[in-house]
């Protein structure tokens, strides 16, 4: 057999550049035959002022078809950059005229479409990178009796968060270590009695110690604060690239129109349940993805504060002046309650007591000048105490 037969028979069945080059060119062409019959396609296509001239050049088309396909990635990745711990009906704002403008950008502007997408991926790609480390530090925070909520911190709270509960964690097991210490201190005086309550007392409190430092130090090795605070840090680096981008502030606008109709619907029907879930997601987004500017948020807040002082304050008056017989005890609750819905509202501890108070003390005098009506008098009495004691209300 000659070497060229050889060779012929080791590449049997194996397809030359030729033959691949063809196969590439014929699939090449039932992608662009599939495309240019897609209407959606189509106008987008229409919106590159290249395009006629370049209507035969299959390896044009190619690049135009890799660029939408980009521009729709984008729009899922912004969808899910809006939904993270919000409501998912937020995504609606990235359909209709919100891809009219990202794919105007991405055929004008192409470097300013690139660093938006690139970095609205980088974000998402972080975030779920950073979800298990996040998780270990909040189920430790909640160990140490931590009450906070991680989600709407900003990037630099966050980070003081993660040392705060390191710093906890790392006291904690010192302090276990040195009671263990202690505890070890009285071994010699009953390692000479075998069988007293008092011998095995000890051994018991060594034992459950050994076991509460040993599980306490599993849990810290998990504690990687270098880790998770450099991904805090390169999430805050990615929004700051992200402010000031064509395509970012396209979605911040169209998300602070969408959220500023919300809220307003929300306050003019007076709807708590809405208003309650669209403050939420707006302390959420403007905490994590900066879709909202602290100014933004202020001006809103300023007209949800207005509203929740003034829920407390009616609620309130509608439950002393009501007509049914109290106690101490549903005059506690009446309180409690509405409390709970201005804290709900976004009303601080201080906020909601302080609107309270100034309605007892203004009831109070009220009822002081006409105590002999009804039930004046109980309502005074009980006005009074519950006063005195509305800081231990909870």
């Amino acid at each position: 057999m000659s070497k060229a037969d050889s060779t012929n028979g080791k590449n049997e069945g194996v397809p030359n550049a030729a033959e691949v080059s063809a196969k590439e060119k014929k699939d090449l062409e039932a992608e662009i035959g599939r495309r240019l019959n897609d209407k959606i396609f189509l106008n987008f296509l229409k919106k590159n002022p290249d395009a006629v001239d370049n209507a035969t050049n299959n390896e044009y088309l190619k690049g135009k078809i890799a660029l939408y396909e980009r521009v729709q990635k984008v729009k899922q990745d912004v969808k899910k950059y809006i939904t993270l711990g919000s409501r998912e009906d937020f995504g609606s704002i990235v359909d209709g005229p919100f891809v009219d403008s990202i794919e105007t950008i991405a055929i004008e502007s192409p470097s300013e479409f690139l660093s938006f997408s690139t970095n609205v991926s980088k974000y998402l790609e972080s975030l779920e990178k950073n979800k298990g480390l996040e998780s270990i530090y909040k189920a430790a925070a909640k160990s140490l009796g931590m009450e906070i909520d991680y989600d709407k911190l900003s990037g630099p709270e966050k980070l003081n968060f993660i040392q705060e509960v390191q710093g906890n964690y790392e006291a904690l097991i010192k302090a276990r270590e040195n009671e263990l210490s202690d505890v070890n201190e009285n071994r010699s005086f009953f390692t000479h009695v075998w069988k007293t309550e008092s011998r095995q007392n000890w051994k018991n409190d060594v034992a459950k110690l050994t076991s509460v430092i040993k599980a306490l130090k599993a849990g810290e090795k998990k504690l990687d604060i270098v880790s998770i605070s450099v991904a805090v840090e390169d999430m805050e680096k990615i929004k700051g690239n992200l402010k000031g981008n064509q395509a970012f502030e396209i979605v911040r606008k169209a998300f602070l129109e969408e959220s500023s109709l919300r809220v307003n619907t929300a306050l003019a029907y007076g709807n708590d349940s809405d208003l309650i879930r669209n403050r939420e997601t707006l302390d959420r987004l403007r905490a994590n993805q900066s879709l909202i500017s602290e100014d933004e948020y202020n001006e809103m807040s300023q007209d949800i504060e207005r509203y929740s002082k003034e829920k407390v304050t009616t609620g309130t008056e509608t439950l002393i002046e009501g007509n049914k017989e109290m106690t101490l005890t549903s005059f506690e609750n009446g309180i409690k309650s509405m409390k709970k819905k201005g804290l709900d509202l976004g009303l601080s501890k201080q906020e909601c007591t302080e609107q309270i108070s100034d309605v007892l003390r203004n009831k109070i005098d009220e009822l002081s000048n006409n105590q002999s009506e009804g039930q004046n008098m109980i309502k005074l009495i009980l006005a009074k105490r519950i006063l005195a004691n509305i800081d231990n209300l909870e």
